[in-house]
C-alpha cells in the first residue's frame, strides 16, 4: 500500500480506536527534551499521584499499602515505597478482581502470557492503550520511521480460522506483510513483497533466522531504516547476519502487555527507559521491577516482571537524558526444532492463548525440548486430564502437524526452580 494512503487510513482508525493517541505522542516528544533532573522530578510526581489513585480506587492496593504501613500521601513516600515487597504474576492472577479499579471508563480485554506460561486477563483503558502506543511511536521517530509506513512483521499469528480474516485485515490496515514460517521459499516470496518497506520487526530469533537465510540466498533489503527485535533477548551473534541482510543492526523494544513499554533503543544504540510512564527499579538480584503509571484500570505496582537487567545513569550521546538499561538479560529466544522445520519458541504462547480464549481454560505449562521433533510438555494440574490433553493436541496439530510431537507430564505443582525459568526451554 502507498505510504500516504496508509497514513490516512491509520489516522482515521487511530482517532476512532485511540482518540488520545496523538496528544499523548506530542506530549512525549516534548518531554524527551527534559533534562535528567527534570525527568526524575516529573517521574516522582507521577509516581506519587498514581499510588494515591491506586489507594483510593483499588481494593487490593489499599489493603496492600495498609498491610505494609505505606502511605502515598507522605512527603517522604519514596523512601517507604522502595521498601514495599515486590509483586509477581502469581499475585496478579490470584487477586485479579480486587486489583481492577472499575473506574467507569471504556475498556478492552487484554491477554498476556509470561515466563511461567500462565495467561493473565485484565481490562485495559483507552488511555492506557494510547499511552503505550504513543511511547512506541516515539521510539520509532528516533529512527525516522512512522508506524504507518510499509513494514515486514516477523511474528506469529492465531491460526484459528475464525480469526484469519481479522488478522489479514489488521495487517492490511497497518501496511505490513507478515511472515510466520521461515523456510527458503517463504523468505524468497516475502522479500519481493517488502522491497519498499521502511522497517521490519518481530521476535529477535526469527529476525536472525530470516537474515541468515536471506544471506545464504543472496537476498538483501536496501530500504530498511529500522530493524526492531522484541519479546526475546537480542543475542550478540545475531547482529552480523542482521547487518549483512538489512544494512543495519537490530534494535530493542522492551516491554510487556501488563507493564507497557519499558524501554526503547535510540539511534545511538542506547536502551532508554520510558521514564515518563513507568518507575523502573532493578533489585539486588538484578530483577526488573516496574510500576506503570498508565495502568489505571488494572494497576501494575512494584511488579517483578521476571527479567534481569542492569541500569546506567550515563547520559546518552543522542542527547536524550533518560536513565538507560545497559544490559538486558534473560529473554533469550530459541526455536522449536521439528523433524523437518523450525518454529518460533513463542508458538507455545499462541497454543495456550487459543485454549484460554476458546475453552476459557487457563493452563500453567512448561515446554522442554531435548530431542529434535519431540517436546516434553509439563502441565500443572492435580491429576491427568484427558480433556486438557485433547485441547492441547488440537492446537499442536494445527501448528506443527506431525513435525513436532508432545510427551505429557501432569504435575500437581511446579517447583520454584521450574517457575523461575522460561516457559520454553531448549537443550538442543
Amino acid at each position: 500500500m502507498n505510504n500516504k494512503i496508509s497514513e490516512i487510513l491509520f489516522k482515521i482508525a487511530a482517532r476512532k480506536r485511540n482518540p488520545s493517541l496523538f496528544s499523548k505522542y506530542e506530549e512525549l516528544k516534548a518531554q524527551e527534551k527534559l533534562s535528567r533532573e527534570e525527568l526524575l522530578k516529573y517521574q516522582e510526581e507521577q509516581l506519587k499521584l498514581f499510588l494515591q489513585f491506586c489507594y483510593e480506587k483499588s481494593d487490593f492496593y489499599k489493603n496492600y499499602f495498609d498491610k505494609h504501613d505505606f502511605s502515598p500521601y507522605d512527603s517522604n513516600f519514596i523512601e517507604s515505597y522502595n521498601k514495599l515487597p515486590e509483586l509477581y504474576k502469581s499475585d496478579l492472577l490470584a487477586n485479579n478482581e480486587a486489583i481492577h479499579t472499575r473506574i467507569g471508563v471504556n475498556t478492552k480485554p487484554a491477554v498476556t502470557s509470561g515466563t511461567s506460561g500462565q495467561a493473565l486477563k485484565f481490562d485495559r483503558s483507552e488511555s492506557w492503550d494510547s499511552i503505550n502506543r504513543a511511547s512506541v511511536m516515539r521510539g520509532y521517530s528516533w529512527h525516522d520511521v512512522n508506524v504507518w509506513e510499509r513494514n515486514g512483521y516477523f511474528w506469529g499469528y492465531n491460526l484459528q480460522s475464525s480469526d484469519a480474516k481479522k488478522i489479514w485485515l489488521l495487517d492490511f490496515l497497518q501496511n505490513r506483510k507478515r511472515l510466520f514460517r521461515f523456510n527458503k521459499k517463504d523468505i524468497q516470496d516475502f522479500s519481493h513483497t517488502i522491497k519498499k518497506a521502511s522497517y521490519v520487526g518481530g521476535y529477535s530469533s526469527m529476525i536472525y533466522q530470516v537474515a541468515k537465510t536471506s544471506n545464504e540466498l543472496g537476498i538483501n533489503f536496501k530500504n530498511i531504516k529500522m530493524v526492531k527485535g522484541t519479546s526475546e533477548t537480542i543475542l550478540p551473534y545475531y547482529q552480523d547476519e542482521v547487518k549483512k541482510a538489512f544494512g543495519r543492526k537490530m534494535i530493542s523494544e522492551y516491554g510487556a502487555t501488563e507493564t507497557g513499554l519499558i524501554a526503547f533503543e535510540c539511534e545511538e544504540g542506547s536502551l532508554h527507559v520510558n521514564m515518563e510512564n513507568i518507575y523502573l527499579e532493578v533489585n539486588e538480584n538484578s530483577d526488573v521491577v516496574v510500576t506503570n503509571f498508565a495502568s489505571d484500570t488494572f494497576p501494575i505496582v512494584k511488579y517483578n516482571i521476571g527479567d534481569m537487567a542492569t541500569l546506567s545513569f550515563d547520559i546518552c550521546k543522542c542527547g536524550k537524558e533518560h536513565v538507560l538499561i545497559s544490559e538486558l538479560i534473560g529473554r533469550k529466544g530459541k526455536n522449536i526444532v521439528g523433524k523437518s522445520e523450525e518454529y518460533p519458541g513463542f508458538t507455545f504462547y499462541y497454543i495456550f492463548k487459543n485454549i484460554l480464549v476458546k475453552y476459557n481454560t487457563k493452563l500453567n505449562y512448561k515446554a522442554v525440548q531435548n530431542v529434535k521433533g519431540t517436546v516434553e510438555m509439563f502441565i500443572e494440574l492435580p491429576e491427568e486430564d484427558e480433556k486438557v490433553r485433547e485441547m492441547i493436541e488440537e492446537q499442536r496439530s494445527s501448528y506443527f502437524k506431525d513435525d513436532v510431537i508432545f510427551h505429557y507430564t501432569f504435575l500437581s505443582h511446579f517447583s520454584a526452580e521450574k517457575k523461575k525459568t522460561q516457559s520454553f526451554e531448549s537443550n538442543l
